[in-house]
């Protein structure tokens, strides 16, 4: 909050104040303020990156011994891999409609990279906007913001499954596959946005940096439930 409110109000220095008495306490200095945003930045970077940054995310980055970095690495991909395993229980438990169209098993990364990527552009921006106005917290402001990203998303999404009905139809001479892809890709896309939104928002209500919603947490969430999504619409159309 101090560093926003220097950038926004042009000042090198904020004041602080007693809000009851009104008196001057003193003031929170450029330095400070420099040491603020260079530590939330690499808290941030570490993070989206799986790593748990510690007290000193600096220390830890430059000199920190490898089993220091083994311990900050780790938790985040044994969650990656729990997640991968809950991912391969449902591509499996679909096995007679994948053998009966290979294409099927062929689009699963795009549909979940497409997903993935449009969910963390979305988050990204999304906890940006937090931290520069926290009044995004409050649910009138927050269904404004989510209507508009409904807009945005929506229209990525159909532009996106209209350009993959045309590639599938005429490379892959796929036709009959174009519905299914194309509801799968809207469905998965707009899921992905929903999740992006919905959870930091709820981060911040229960008191936590929306910042550690984002990077493995998300990308697990995002990618098992593209994967039961995709499912649902191929035993849909098949």
């Amino acid at each position: 909050t101090v560093a926003v409110t220097a950038i926004d109000s042009g000042l090198k220095a904020i004041p602080v104040i007693d809000a009851t008495s009104r008196q001057f306490l003193g003031a929170v200095t450029a330095d400070t303020i420099q040491d603020i945003l260079h530590q939330g930045h690499l808290l941030d970077t570490m993070r989206r990156a799986g790593v748990q940054g510690g007290d000193d995310p600096q220390a830890t980055i430059l000199r920190g011994a490898p089993i220091v970095h083994i311990r900050n690495r780790l938790p985040w991909l044994l969650l990656g891999l729990g997640g991968g395993l809950v991912a391969a229980q449902i591509v499996q438990s679909f096995e007679s409609a994948l053998a009966a169209h290979v294409l099927i098993v062929a689009f699963i990364p795009l549909v979940v990279y497409l997903a993935d990527a449009v969910g963390s552009q979305t988050e990204i921006i999304f906890v940006r906007a937090l931290a520069l106005d926290p009044g995004l917290k409050e649910f009138s402001r927050f269904k404004a913001y989510f209507a508009r990203e409904v807009i945005v998303s929506g229209t990525l999404a159909l532009i996106l499954a209209m350009l993959m009905g045309a590639i599938t139809a005429w490379w892959f001479a796929a036709g009959s596959l174009v519905p299914l892809l194309a509801v799968a890709i809207v469905s998965t896309l707009m899921l992905a946005m929903v999740v992006a939104l919905v959870i930091p928002f709820l981060a911040t209500k229960l008191k936590y940096d929306p910042a550690l919603t984002s990077g493995p947490v998300a990308t697990v969430i995002r990618d098992v439930m593209t994967l039961v999504v995709y499912f649902w619409v191929v035993a849909l159309f098949l």
